[in-house]
């Protein structure tokens, strides 16, 4: 949308006299004309969350043209699978975990990594829950847990360039990939592998 501003007076034409009428046209314009900005400013800045919770057990891919935010304790079940694109932002609730049984790709690049954090956190994504500013805390949420029935081999869940902040523990009992990663501020131990093969690759 192009917007034309213009002065009461035009080069080109003689001064215009601004009856109350006109002057009321003109500021309604200009009030419409604001509105219009400020709303094209603000879908500039992305959609509205999308809200996860519950279990998933087909295949989803979740992009960064959103924040998602894990309401209540997330499920992937053996026949569930999670792709995540590069740059996407994933908030979780107080208390809240992510098991997964299935396949969890979180695939984020140097550029545009994938966040994993607390909903808290407003150094990614802004204030996602409209209380103000805030940081997140070790321990603000639970833990993103790959269990053991997992699915392994060359279907075995990854994570890369991927930051993980402000929970419990990142837990797996399952085959697991760990590609330049950051694990801090967590409660916990950062990491655990338990009765299971990890892989750990340059970490930041």
């Amino acid at each position: 949308m192009n917007h034309l501003w213009t002065s009461l007076t035009d080069q080109d034409q003689a001064p215009k006299k601004v009856t109350a009428c006109g002057a009321l046209y003109l500021w309604k314009t200009f009030f419409i004309g604001i509105v219009v900005l400020w709303i094209g400013s603000a879908s500039a800045k992305g959609q509205d969350p999308i809200i996860h919770a519950g279990t998933i057990e087909i295949s989803e891919q979740w992009h960064s043209s959103s924040v998602h935010v894990i309401s209540d304790n997330l499920t992937i079940s053996s026949t569930g699978s999670v792709t995540i694109d590069p740059g996407t932002i994933i908030k979780i609730q107080a208390n809240r975990s992510i098991s997964i049984h299935g396949i969890w790709n979180s695939v984020g690049t140097i550029e545009a990594p994938v966040i994993i954090t607390s909903i808290k956190d407003d150094q990614y994504g802004g204030d996602t829950n409209g209380d103000g500013a805030s940081n997140g805390v070790a321990n603000d949420w639970g833990n993103l847990l790959f269990e053991a029935d997992a699915l392994t081999g060359s279907n075995q869940s990854t994570l890369i360039h991927t930051k993980i902040l402000y929970g419990n523990q990142v837990f797996s009992r399952a085959e697991l990939s760990i590609t330049n990663c950051e694990i801090a501020f967590m409660q916990d131990n950062g990491i655990e592998f338990r009765n299971t093969t990890g892989t750990v690759t340059r970490p930041y």
